[in-house]
C-alpha cells in the first residue's frame, strides 16, 4: 500500500501531466520544470510558467499555494479530481490567486485576531466565511479557461 506522502507526490505528478497535455493540445511546447526548480511546475516556450496544485477533495476543501507572488508571466492550475472520470482545471491568473487568498487572509485574522499569522495560504469555493470580491462560485469563471494558452 502507498504511503500518504508518496499518493501526494503521484497526485501532483499526474495533475502536472493532465495540464501539460492539454497545453499541447492547445498548440503550447511546454514541459515539465526541473525538480529543482521550486517556483514552477510547467515551463512555456514563451516564457510563460504555471504553478500546478491538486486535490482530490473538490473547490470547497481548496489548495494550498504558501505564498504568491504576483506575475503576468504566471499562472495557477489548480486541478480538481473530486470527479476521477472528469477532472476539473481552474486557470488562474498568479495576480488574482494571490489577490484572493490575501483577502481571505485579511477576513480571517480579523475574524480571529489572536490566530499566528503564517506564509501558508489556501484557495477554495467558496471561503468558509464571506470575502468580499469572492462570493461563492466566484472561481468557476477560470473553469477550463485556456484562452491565454491557445495558440492553434
Amino acid at each position: 500500500m502507498k504511503g500518504r506522502q508518496e499518493t501526494k507526490v503521484l497526485l501532483g505528478e499526474a495533475a502536472e501531466h493532465l495540464v501539460l497535455a492539454r497545453l499541447m493540445r492547445l498548440g503550447c511546447v511546454a514541459s515539465q520544470a526541473p525538480r529543482a526548480w521550486k517556483a514552477d511546475d510547467i515551463l512555456i516556450r514563451d516564457g510563460r510558467r504555471l504553478q500546478v496544485k491538486a486535490t482530490t477533495q473538490g473547490t470547497r476543501q481548496g489548495w494550498m499555494v504558501g505564498d504568491v507572488l504576483a506575475d503576468p508571466e504566471r499562472f495557477y492550475a489548480l486541478v480538481d479530481y473530486a470527479d476521477e472520470a472528469s477532472p476539473r482545471i481552474y486557470v488562474v491568473p498568479s495576480g488574482t490567486v494571490r489577490d484572493a487568498v490575501e483577502a481571505a487572509d485579511g477576513e480571517y485574522h480579523r475574524l480571529h485576531p489572536n490566530a499566528q499569522q503564517t506564509a501558508m495560504r489556501k484557495i477554495q469555493d467558496p471561503f468558509p466565511f464571506k470575502v468580499t470580491g469572492y462570493p461563492p462560485g466566484w472561481l468557476q469563471q477560470f473553469h477550463d479557461d485556456w484562452g491565454v494558452f491557445r495558440t492553434v
